[in-house]
């Protein structure tokens, strides 16, 4: 035995007699009886070497010190580490508290809502008329550039959109990057003037790879979501408004540093409404300013479930559920102008961005190896974030309207920069 190591006692052969045995190692023996022992090194105790995210597992560890099995193997291995390789090793044990997961699902339930606004932007003149020929061009070119078509007065469109996103480490929570794409598709009729009706159907795939003390672990969401939306024009004036369900589907890898990877793979549910309107102002004869503000609000429901691999450092994680509200406030401003035979729309447009209910997703989950269920805290969102965004609508003689654009978004050592282009076609 090494001096200054904690070790256990483990008796092996304890017979009756008059052998006896007291602490710290006091023993002796009268007449018949017999005592056989060996000593191994204590293992655990990894609170003192855990962070406020894994301080509650590493509780659990400690408490299963001195067990047999699986869970045993695994805990003596991770004794073996350095007290800074152990402090990595517990974050790796819980699941992802990141504000990345949650980021992805809200985000992509966001930007679903997002296209769909920037399909009713297209629908405005850009005087505040909204009628039936602004919307057969499909955009903001004013009526007396229309192509002199009937009207029309339903549409269908297509946009597709792909995005790279990173987080640097902040918190004490890992950094993480993240790569998306997605493609939404929507039909939409105008019932009365200035009242239009529609639903789109959005998909979208985001991978998420972590950084930092989490650096190989990953995750990925899918999400499939459909929305119904409106919007009433009252002149100048013009508000709208969104409903959306969307249902998410997740996968997980995480490096349990000494038991090999242990996969996750659950689904979850999001219910979103989105409020906004709008004022335009006449800057000139073809540039318009329009103040905007919008509220989002959101409900996410992430469903139990259990890793698979890992050995006993697998997890059961429990249901959880968050929430969401945000507010923006912004301007968007359209310039029109004729370029040969098309018409075209260019515009910018920034929001600043402020959600009023910001926590993350605290996670309870249990190892399969056995131990008590422990608590991992959330990332608190960024409260205050801020969005900039520019882009051309381009209008043909015919009834077919296209645009691109790009959007960034910004936080604490936070980003997100987004790419899209649409077809619209009325009939």
């Amino acid at each position: 035995m090494t001096a200054g190591t904690r070790y256990f006692l483990v008796i092996s052969t304890w017979e009756a007699g008059d052998a006896s045995l007291g602490l710290p190692l006091d023993f002796a023996s009268f007449g018949p009886g017999t005592l056989q022992f060996f000593a191994i090194p204590a293992v655990g105790q990894f609170a003192p070497n855990s962070t406020v995210r894994s301080s509650s597992a590493a509780e659990v560890l400690d408490a299963l010190n001195g067990g047999t099995g699986a869970m045993a193997s695994a805990i003596t291995a991770l004794s073996a580490l350095t007290p800074t390789q152990q402090q990595a090793a517990l974050e790796k044990l819980t699941p992802v508290s990141s504000r990345a997961l949650l980021l992805a699902s809200h985000d992509a339930s966001a930007s679903a809502f997002d296209r769909v606004s920037a399909r009713l932007e297209s629908l405005r003149v850009v005087d505040g008329a909204f009628t039936t020929p602004a919307f057969a061009n499909a955009g903001g070119i004013k009526t007396g550039l229309s192509s002199g078509d009937e009207p029309k007065n339903s549409g269908v469109w297509l946009r597709t959109y792909g995005s790279e996103g990173k987080q640097g480490s902040k918190d004490g929570f890992a950094g993480y990057s993240s790569k998306g794409w997605g493609v939404a598709f929507g039909a939409d009729r105008e019932l009365a003037t200035g009242l239009i009706a529609g639903l789109a159907l959005n998909y979208s795939d985001t991978s998420l790879s972590f950084k930092d003390q989490l650096t190989g672990d990953n995750n990925g969401v899918t999400s499939t979501q459909l929305s119904v939306y409106g919007s009433k024009d009252y002149g100048r004036i013009y508000s709208e408004g969104m409903l959306a369900y969307s249902k998410k589907h997740y996968k997980s890898q995480r490096d349990t540093v000494v038991n090999g990877i242990a996969s996750g793979e659950y689904d979850g549910d999001l219910w979103g409404v989105r409020l906004g309107g709008g004022m335009a102002f006449a800057l000139s004869p073809s540039t318009t300013i329009t103040p905007k503000i919008q509220v989002d609000w959101m409900q996410l429901k992430q469903y139990s479930y259990t890793e698979t691999g890992g050995g006993a450092l697998a997890l059961n994680v429990a249901e959880a559920t968050t929430k969401r509200l945000r507010a923006s406030l912004g301007a968007q401003l359209n310039h029109d102008a004729i370029w040969g035979s098309l018409k075209l729309q260019p515009f910018a447009r920034v929001f600043w961005h402020h959600d009023f209910q910001n926590d993350g997703i605290d996670s309870s989950a249990s190892f399969t190896g056995g131990g008590a269920t422990f608590l991992t805290p959330g990332q608190k969102l960024d409260e205050d974030t801020y969005s900039v965004g520019f882009g051309v609508n381009v209008f043909t003689a015919k009834n077919f309207t296209a645009s691109v654009a790009y959007d960034g978004t910004f936080g604490n050592s936070y980003e997100q920069n987004t790419v899209q282009a649409t077809a619209r076609w009325a009939f």
